[in-house]
């Protein structure tokens, strides 16, 4: 009989604790909405990020992939958990900023899951040539006695493209295209502070 009673106490006892676990919702996907004060930054600058959440329960965490929390508050006038960090880059490249908040209701137990990223382009604090482009394309025709068209006299205006996003004019260049002929691959090669760049561009009549 003794032997009957704790089988009996341990069959309640593993049936509770999977009605518990059966009894537990699962997560809810809530929203937080990311914020930047710049999308791209020099090496060495720092930015922030600002997240905010619906408030949802009565516990609070939360957790920044890529950035440095400096400080997180409850705004009672608008129900949002403010979040804010910090990004400050050693080097170039392309980088996504995570941002993760888990809020839990106690008394029915319901979790709530946001995640939210960004991405954040770093460029070098030195300028640098890039690229060039060629705009602002004009096409003239060279027409011959019989009225065919023999050929096109193609103008187009230069320019240097730099890391921070910006372009200098660099002058007209001008090619002759065939008849046949809509667009062309050329390498350009211009002389920028004493040094000579040279890159592919393409150029289109069309």
């Amino acid at each position: 009989m003794k032997r009957f009673y704790i089988f009996l106490f341990v069959f309640v006892l593993i049936l509770s604790n999977t009605i518990a676990v059966q009894a537990s919702p699962s997560p809810k996907i809530s929203q937080s909405n990311l914020y930047v004060s710049a999308e791209q930054v020099k090496v060495g600058e720092t930015i922030t990020l600002t997240a905010k959440t619906l408030k949802k329960g009565s516990n609070y965490t939360e957790e920044w992939d890529g950035a440095l929390l400096s400080k997180s508050y409850l705004d009672e006038s608008t129900g949002n958990y403010i979040s804010e960090a910090t990004f400050t880059p050693n080097q170039t490249g392309t980088y996504t900023i995570t941002y993760t908040a888990k809020m839990y209701a106690g008394k029915s137990k319901t979790e709530f899951i946001s995640n939210a990223s960004i991405t954040v382009a770093v460029i070098s604090d030195v300028k640098e040539v890039i690229g060039l482009e060629v705009r602002d394309i004009t096409a003239n025709p060279n027409i011959a006695a019989d009225g065919t068209i023999k050929g096109y006299y193609v103008l187009g205006k230069l320019y240097v493209l730099m890391n921070d996003n910006t372009s200098i004019s660099y002058g007209t260049v001008g090619y002759y295209f065939l008849p046949n002929e809509e667009f062309r691959e050329v390498n350009i090669t211009v002389n920028i502070n004493d040094m000579k760049y040279t890159f592919p561009v393409t150029i289109s009549i069309n």
